[in-house]
């Protein structure tokens, strides 16, 4: 039993009722052998509560911030809005099946909302506050509805040559390592070994937050073409934050002690006039549209 947790913020616990809501997750555990509670299923909204309460807690470094924010974005605006009043024996297959067919969005984003409303119900059988996982059954596809458009080499240094070279530098290490915005922004200048040619990828950011990367393997040390040394050995010599400590690309907002956003810096930040150096073929839109490690044809690091 826990003798302290967390259950929410002076804001979300209001009144009475409010507190009820919330430790009703936690006290259909800490009561699952009582056979008068085991009469009665729990609804989803309680264990969904229960399961931010556990998994999606700050204090929980097994799962990334970004990974956090996403699942209780899906929980908070599809899942419990449709199934919270649900009793969990009530939640059927054929019935989730339906509704995620029914939801205007893209087939990764319906397999997505079935994936975390699985994970939801296994979470709810390793605590014991359910003993089976309907969702399992559930057939969503996450296959694309259009290929991704894809730069070719040709549009890619045709974008590269009309950047600056602040964004030129981003832009190259972006196509050249496959790394997610969040971990491009993160990159620190005692991550770059300049000698061995190797980026080291130790830390992401999200909304201003700094935490583990997204998966084990994205740790694992990325090669560095010969012109990206150069462009990021450059860059280090005309930055004003230059130090092993510094942010590789550092915001001078706050004196370079917090990286640009890249949210801001794809957009007003970096490019404050796309119409400068857009092609006709709007190369730079394509760009940051789609994921920027798909643009330049390579693997997609997991």
């Amino acid at each position: 039993m826990h003798r302290r947790i967390v259950l929410g913020t002076a804001e979300e616990l209001k009144n009475i009722a409010s507190a009820r809501k919330m430790v009703a997750g936690l006290r259909s555990e800490i009561n699952i052998n009582d056979i008068r509670i085991r009469r009665e299923s729990i609804k989803l909204a309680d264990l969904s509560r229960h399961f931010q309460q556990r998994e999606l807690a700050d204090r929980n470094p097994r799962i990334s911030y970004s990974t956090k924010k996403t699942y209780a974005g899906y929980l908070e605006k599809w899942i419990e809005p449709r199934w919270g009043e649900y009793r969990l024996l009530d939640v059927r297959a054929v019935e989730v099946e339906s509704w995620l067919k029914s939801l205007n969005r893209a087939p990764g984003t319906r397999s997505k909302i079935r994936n975390v409303m699985s994970l939801l119900f296994n979470h709810g059988r390793r605590h014991d506050l359910c003993d089976r996982n309907p969702i399992e059954w559930v057939r969503q596809s996450a296959k694309r509805r259009t290929a991704p458009d894809i730069l070719t080499t040709n549009e890619v240094q045709g974008l590269l040559a009309n950047l600056r070279f602040r964004e030129r530098t981003l832009v190259l290490l972006a196509v050249t390592t496959g790394l997610r915005r969040s971990e491009l922004f993160a990159l620190k200048w005692k991550d770059v070994d300049f000698q061995a040619k190797q980026i080291y990828v130790t830390r992401s950011i999200v909304q201003n937050v700094i935490g583990i990367c997204k998966t084990e393997s994205s740790q694992k040390p990325v090669p560095a073409h010969d012109d990206l040394v150069e462009a990021l050995r450059e860059w280090r010599g005309q930055t004003p934050y230059q130090s092993s400590e510094s942010w590789v690309f550092a915001s001078p907002a706050n004196q370079g002690r917090r990286p640009y956003l890249h949210s801001k810096s794809c957009s007003a930040i970096f490019f404050p006039s796309r119409e400068s150096w857009e092609s006709p073929n709007e190369l730079a839109g394509i760009l940051f549209v789609t994921p920027i490690r798909r643009c330049f044809d390579l693997p997609v690091r997991n």
